[in-house]
Protein backbone atom coordinates (compact mmCIF):
# COMPACT_ATOMS: atom_id res chain seq x y z
CA UNK A 1 0.00 0.00 0.00
CA UNK A 2 1.59 3.54 -1.08
CA UNK A 3 0.61 6.47 0.57
CA UNK A 4 0.80 9.98 0.19
CA UNK A 5 4.16 11.76 0.58
CA UNK A 6 3.43 13.88 3.48
CA UNK A 7 1.06 10.86 4.98
CA UNK A 8 4.29 8.60 4.65
CA UNK A 9 6.76 10.46 6.44
CA UNK A 10 3.72 11.21 9.13
CA UNK A 11 3.37 7.84 9.53
CA UNK A 12 7.56 7.24 9.58
CA UNK A 13 7.66 9.67 12.52
CA UNK A 14 5.55 7.16 13.93
CA UNK A 15 8.01 4.44 13.49
CA UNK A 16 10.76 6.39 15.01
CA UNK A 17 9.13 6.79 18.29
CA UNK A 18 7.48 3.31 18.74
CA UNK A 19 10.65 1.00 20.18
CA UNK A 20 8.06 -1.78 19.45
CA UNK A 21 7.85 -1.09 15.67
CA UNK A 22 11.44 -0.59 15.50
CA UNK A 23 12.59 -3.66 17.52
CA UNK A 24 11.76 -5.56 14.33
CA UNK A 25 13.72 -3.57 11.64
CA UNK A 26 16.82 -3.40 14.36
CA UNK A 27 17.77 -6.99 13.86
CA UNK A 28 18.57 -6.12 9.73
CA UNK A 29 19.91 -2.53 10.14
CA UNK A 30 20.98 -0.08 12.26
CA UNK A 31 18.17 2.63 13.90
CA UNK A 32 17.82 5.94 12.00
CA UNK A 33 19.80 8.62 13.70
CA UNK A 34 16.80 10.65 14.19
CA UNK A 35 15.25 7.49 16.33
CA UNK A 36 17.69 7.71 18.99
CA UNK A 37 18.43 11.09 19.41
CA UNK A 38 14.64 12.76 21.48
CA UNK A 39 15.84 16.31 20.63
CA UNK A 40 16.19 15.70 16.85
CA UNK A 41 12.96 13.47 17.18
CA UNK A 42 11.08 15.96 18.58
CA UNK A 43 11.80 18.78 16.45
CA UNK A 44 11.51 16.24 13.33
CA UNK A 45 7.46 15.76 15.10
CA UNK A 46 7.03 19.53 15.18
CA UNK A 47 7.78 20.05 11.71
CA UNK A 48 5.26 17.08 10.76
CA UNK A 49 2.65 18.81 12.83
CA UNK A 50 3.66 22.30 11.16
CA UNK A 51 3.74 20.84 7.65
CA UNK A 52 0.04 19.35 8.39
CA UNK A 53 -1.09 22.73 9.17
CA UNK A 54 0.32 24.35 5.63
CA UNK A 55 2.17 26.31 8.10
CA UNK A 56 5.58 25.30 5.20
CA UNK A 57 8.22 28.11 6.53
CA UNK A 58 7.92 27.44 10.40
CA UNK A 59 7.85 23.42 9.32
CA UNK A 60 10.95 24.03 7.07
CA UNK A 61 12.59 25.28 10.48
CA UNK A 62 12.27 22.32 12.29
CA UNK A 63 13.06 20.35 9.49
CA UNK A 64 16.61 21.95 9.77
CA UNK A 65 17.02 22.22 13.39
CA UNK A 66 16.76 18.31 13.01
CA UNK A 67 18.49 17.68 10.56
CA UNK A 68 21.58 19.42 11.84
CA UNK A 69 21.55 17.08 14.81
CA UNK A 70 20.76 14.16 13.03
CA UNK A 71 21.11 14.08 9.55
CA UNK A 72 18.66 11.02 7.60
CA UNK A 73 17.58 10.87 4.71
CA UNK A 74 13.87 11.34 5.42
CA UNK A 75 14.52 14.81 7.08
CA UNK A 76 16.39 15.34 4.09
CA UNK A 77 13.40 14.86 1.82
CA UNK A 78 10.94 16.95 4.21
CA UNK A 79 13.19 20.25 4.12
CA UNK A 80 13.22 19.82 0.02
CA UNK A 81 9.54 19.56 -0.02
CA UNK A 82 8.53 22.02 2.11
CA UNK A 83 11.06 24.24 0.24
CA UNK A 84 9.68 23.20 -3.36
CA UNK A 85 6.06 24.07 -1.47
CA UNK A 86 7.70 27.50 -0.62
CA UNK A 87 8.86 28.74 -4.35
CA UNK A 88 12.34 28.00 -3.36
CA UNK A 89 12.75 25.66 -6.75
CA UNK A 90 16.68 25.46 -7.10
CA UNK A 91 17.17 25.18 -3.35
CA UNK A 92 15.00 21.99 -3.24
CA UNK A 93 16.36 20.47 -6.69
CA UNK A 94 20.19 21.28 -4.48
CA UNK A 95 19.30 19.19 -1.35
CA UNK A 96 17.41 16.27 -4.02
CA UNK A 97 20.38 16.10 -5.95
CA UNK A 98 22.66 15.64 -3.10
CA UNK A 99 20.71 12.93 -1.62
CA UNK A 100 20.70 11.09 -5.17
CA UNK A 101 24.68 11.27 -5.36
CA UNK A 102 24.82 9.83 -1.96
CA UNK A 103 22.20 6.99 -2.59
CA UNK A 104 24.90 4.54 -3.76
CA UNK A 105 26.90 4.41 -0.68
CA UNK A 106 23.86 5.50 1.96
CA UNK A 107 24.24 3.15 5.33
CA UNK A 108 21.78 1.90 5.35
CA UNK A 109 20.45 2.09 1.48
CA UNK A 110 17.80 4.07 1.01
CA UNK A 111 14.49 2.29 0.92
CA UNK A 112 12.61 2.11 -2.94
CA UNK A 113 9.52 3.83 -1.74
CA UNK A 114 11.75 6.75 -0.46
CA UNK A 115 14.39 6.59 -3.43
CA UNK A 116 10.80 7.02 -5.59
CA UNK A 117 9.64 9.91 -4.10
CA UNK A 118 13.04 11.62 -4.69
CA UNK A 119 13.06 11.29 -7.68
CA UNK A 120 9.54 12.62 -8.80
CA UNK A 121 9.90 15.36 -6.49
CA UNK A 122 13.48 16.16 -8.30
CA UNK A 123 11.64 15.85 -11.42
CA UNK A 124 9.11 18.53 -10.43
CA UNK A 125 11.40 21.07 -8.87
CA UNK A 126 13.83 20.31 -11.96
CA UNK A 127 10.70 21.65 -14.60
CA UNK A 128 10.39 24.62 -12.25
CA UNK A 129 13.85 26.32 -12.91
CA UNK A 130 14.40 28.76 -14.91
CA UNK A 131 18.22 28.56 -16.39
CA UNK A 132 20.03 31.71 -18.18
CA UNK A 133 22.70 31.83 -19.93
CA UNK A 134 24.06 35.08 -18.55
CA UNK A 135 26.41 37.05 -20.50
CA UNK A 136 28.22 40.05 -18.73
CA UNK A 137 30.16 42.94 -20.85
CA UNK A 138 32.70 43.58 -19.53
CA UNK A 139 33.26 39.83 -19.16
CA UNK A 140 35.36 40.54 -15.74
CA UNK A 141 32.63 42.73 -13.96
CA UNK A 142 31.11 41.72 -10.14
CA UNK A 143 27.62 40.42 -10.00
CA UNK A 144 25.12 40.29 -7.75
CA UNK A 145 22.26 38.53 -7.88
CA UNK A 146 18.72 39.82 -5.28
CA UNK A 147 21.52 41.48 -3.34
CA UNK A 148 24.01 38.08 -3.22
CA UNK A 149 27.21 38.15 -4.99
CA UNK A 150 27.34 35.42 -7.60
CA UNK A 151 29.93 33.56 -9.21
CA UNK A 152 29.43 33.13 -13.04
CA UNK A 153 30.61 30.20 -14.21
CA UNK A 154 32.95 29.48 -17.45
CA UNK A 155 29.94 28.66 -19.32
CA UNK A 156 27.39 31.37 -17.76
CA UNK A 157 25.11 28.65 -16.70
CA UNK A 158 23.23 29.88 -13.65
CA UNK A 159 19.25 28.63 -12.51
CA UNK A 160 16.75 30.54 -10.92
CA UNK A 161 13.36 30.69 -9.35
CA UNK A 162 10.80 32.04 -11.59
CA UNK A 163 9.83 35.63 -10.18
CA UNK A 164 11.10 38.46 -9.81
CA UNK A 165 15.07 39.07 -9.43
CA UNK A 166 17.28 41.99 -9.25
CA UNK A 167 20.68 42.09 -10.82
CA UNK A 168 23.35 44.46 -10.60
CA UNK A 169 26.67 45.07 -12.40
CA UNK A 170 29.38 46.88 -11.41
CA UNK A 171 33.35 47.42 -12.09
CA UNK A 172 35.95 50.20 -11.67
CA UNK A 173 35.29 52.91 -14.44
CA UNK A 174 32.30 51.39 -14.98
CA UNK A 175 28.77 52.55 -14.48
CA UNK A 176 27.09 50.91 -12.32
CA UNK A 177 23.64 48.86 -13.70
CA UNK A 178 20.73 47.59 -12.27
CA UNK A 179 18.13 46.08 -13.59
CA UNK A 180 15.07 44.13 -12.80
CA UNK A 181 13.58 41.32 -14.41
CA UNK A 182 11.04 38.51 -13.73
CA UNK A 183 11.39 35.73 -14.81
CA UNK A 184 10.01 32.59 -16.19
CA UNK A 185 10.68 28.96 -17.46
CA UNK A 186 10.35 30.93 -21.37
CA UNK A 187 13.57 32.91 -20.43
CA UNK A 188 16.77 31.13 -21.78
CA UNK A 189 19.58 34.17 -21.57
CA UNK A 190 20.54 37.69 -19.95
CA UNK A 191 22.92 39.78 -21.81
CA UNK A 192 23.94 42.51 -18.56
CA UNK A 193 26.15 45.46 -19.35
CA UNK A 194 28.00 48.21 -17.41
CA UNK A 195 29.17 50.97 -20.16
CA UNK A 196 32.37 52.80 -19.09
CA UNK A 197 32.13 56.01 -17.50
CA UNK A 198 32.05 58.97 -19.96
CA UNK A 199 34.83 61.41 -19.19
CA UNK A 200 33.75 65.06 -19.82
CA UNK A 201 36.27 66.97 -21.05
CA UNK A 202 35.74 70.96 -19.94
CA UNK A 203 37.72 73.69 -20.99
CA UNK A 204 38.03 76.82 -18.84
CA UNK A 205 38.45 80.17 -20.88
CA UNK A 206 39.84 82.52 -19.09
CA UNK A 207 38.13 85.53 -18.15
CA UNK A 208 38.87 88.14 -20.49
CA UNK A 209 39.30 91.66 -18.74
CA UNK A 210 37.14 93.85 -20.95
CA UNK A 211 39.07 97.73 -20.53
CA UNK A 212 37.31 101.27 -21.15
CA UNK A 213 37.98 102.64 -24.44
CA UNK A 214 40.54 105.01 -24.34
CA UNK A 215 40.22 109.03 -24.73
CA UNK A 216 41.16 110.41 -27.70
CA UNK A 217 44.76 111.92 -27.24
CA UNK A 218 43.37 115.22 -28.28
CA UNK A 219 41.48 115.44 -25.45
CA UNK A 220 44.27 114.89 -22.92
CA UNK A 221 46.15 117.59 -20.97
CA UNK A 222 49.57 116.34 -22.62
CA UNK A 223 48.61 117.16 -25.66
CA UNK A 224 47.27 120.22 -25.72
CA UNK A 225 50.85 121.02 -23.35
CA UNK A 226 52.73 119.77 -25.95
CA UNK A 227 50.61 121.95 -28.69
CA UNK A 228 51.19 125.06 -27.00
CA UNK A 229 54.96 125.03 -26.84
CA UNK A 230 54.77 123.72 -30.55
CA UNK A 231 52.58 126.71 -32.00
CA UNK A 232 54.48 128.97 -29.83
CA UNK A 233 57.81 127.72 -30.78
CA UNK A 234 56.40 127.53 -34.45
CA UNK A 235 54.69 131.39 -34.10
CA UNK A 236 58.79 132.64 -32.95
CA UNK A 237 60.17 130.80 -35.98
CA UNK A 238 58.67 132.37 -38.61
CA UNK A 239 58.65 135.99 -37.14
CA UNK A 240 62.36 135.73 -37.46
CA UNK A 241 62.44 134.25 -40.82
CA UNK A 242 60.26 136.83 -42.10
CA UNK A 243 61.18 140.02 -40.45
CA UNK A 244 62.84 143.15 -42.73
CA UNK A 245 67.00 143.44 -42.52
CA UNK A 246 66.46 147.40 -41.94
CA UNK A 247 65.20 145.64 -38.31
CA UNK A 248 68.25 143.59 -38.13
CA UNK A 249 69.65 146.52 -35.04
CA UNK A 250 69.41 149.77 -34.05
CA UNK A 251 72.17 152.61 -34.82
CA UNK A 252 75.15 152.74 -33.06
CA UNK A 253 76.18 155.66 -31.15
CA UNK A 254 78.63 157.70 -33.14
CA UNK A 255 82.51 156.89 -32.80
CA UNK A 256 84.28 158.61 -30.09
CA UNK A 257 86.94 160.45 -30.58
CA UNK A 258 89.02 160.42 -27.78
CA UNK A 259 92.27 158.22 -28.57
CA UNK A 260 91.97 158.30 -31.67
CA UNK A 261 95.02 159.18 -33.90
CA UNK A 262 95.37 161.76 -36.62
CA UNK A 263 97.95 161.04 -39.02
CA UNK A 264 100.65 163.88 -38.49
CA UNK A 265 99.80 164.93 -42.32
CA UNK A 266 96.82 166.36 -41.82
CA UNK A 267 96.90 167.16 -38.27
CA UNK A 268 96.00 171.06 -37.90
Amino acid sequence: MRFPPLARWILCSALLSSPALLAGDARAQKPPAAAVNPEAKALFDKGMALSAESRWAEALEAFEASNKIAPVPVVQYNIAYNLRTLGRYVEAKQRLQALLDSAPSAKPPLKPSLKQDIDQLFSEVNEKVVRLSVKLDPPDADLQVDGTSTKLPPDGALEFDPGKHVFVIKKPGHETTSITRTLSSADTSLALQAPKVKTETRIVEREKIVEPPSRPFYTRGWFWTVAGVVVVGGAAAIYLATRPDDQASPLAPPPRTVDRVIPTAIRF
